[in-house]
């Protein structure tokens, strides 16, 4: 699956980082912000598109979600000091990072970043499968 990229504007849930234009993308947004570090030659970042799509769906107007080719943004993927990808970054509304870079496909990425971000979002915005059963409304 060929990854989807958009410019940066609220009608598309993810946009493409060109040219090393991240920093000036950062001073843009006042969201949190989800950075993936990719290539289109990897197949771990083209099985991860599918997550990463949905989480921009499922947050969309909440967390702004960034693509970062690592071929095309060379001295941010230095800046960044990536040694693998996919990595994703997590950084809040102010650009500070919300934990570790996360790196590699795992089964339960959607969770973990859902989590990471959970705090920085209206909880009303995460649908009820990314929230954990012991914080759904018990049924009687």
């Amino acid at each position: 699956m060929n990854h989807i990229v958009y410019p940066l504007d609220a009608m598309h849930p993810i946009s493409d980082v060109k040219k090393d234009s991240l920093p000036q993308l950062l001073e843009a947004i006042d969201t949190p912000v989800l950075i993936e570090f990719w290539a289109p030659w990897c197949a771990p970042c083209r099985q991860m598109n599918p997550i990463i799509y949905a989480l921009a769906e499922d947050l969309r107007g909440h967390v702004r979600v960034l693509k970062v080719n690592i071929e095309e943004n060379k001295k941010t993927t230095q800046a960044y000091k990536i040694k693998s990808i996919p990595t994703l970054f997590i950084l809040d509304a102010q650009g500070n990072p919300i934990g570790a870079p996360l790196i590699g496909m795992s089964k339960t990425l959607s969770e973990e970043v859902v989590a990471r971000l959970a705090p920085h979002v209206d909880k009303k915005v995460i649908p009820p499968f990314y929230q954990p059963l012991d914080s759904l409304p018990q049924v009687s």
